[in-house]
């Protein structure tokens, strides 16, 4: 199990105002691409809705809502199921999957975790919830990764 009981519970009822209606969940999202897409300008051409788009342009697209959504619904769908090892795997298994359509590397998808890592505890104030997200994305980012 990636999360007790306890980190699950504590962990969701501080991000959930993050990840509560469509609005929060974009912002949210939007915050995390532009972190990532600030690092590394050319993971921008890895995603399909954000074809010619530049670091310039990018985070005003539509496109990039859509992702930046999608980013914090999984991360709330794999924090709802994390005490439960077999259900989590089948949400890694597909968001993995997912990613494996893209062109990028296994090295290039591993650099999102420390900074999507960062920037999500960035909005948490409690320190354990902070280590649980750490603990949640280290855990399923590599079997995504193995999906790619």
């Amino acid at each position: 199990m990636a999360l007790t009981k306890n980190e699950q519970e504590n962990f969701l009822k501080e991000w959930t105002p993050y990840a509560d209606t469509k609005e929060h969940i974009v912002s949210t999202g939007l915050g995390a691409y532009n972190k990532l897409f600030h690092a590394h300008p050319e993971y921008i051409q890895y995603f399909s809705r954000l074809e010619g788009l530049t670091i310039d342009n990018v985070m005003q697209s539509e496109g990039v809502k859509h992702y930046a959504e999608t980013l914090v619904r999984a991360i709330t769908q794999m924090a709802k199921v994390a005490t439960d090892e077999k259900e989590l795997k089948k949400y890694m298994a597909q968001y993995g999957k997912d990613h494996a359509e893209k062109e990028l590397s296994r090295a290039e998808f591993m650099t999102g975790e420390p900074i999507f890592t960062q920037y999500f505890q960035s909005l948490l104030k409690e320190e354990q919830n902070k280590k649980t997200l750490a603990k949640l994305l280290r855990h399923v980012f590599p079997p995504m990764c193995a999906e790619i």
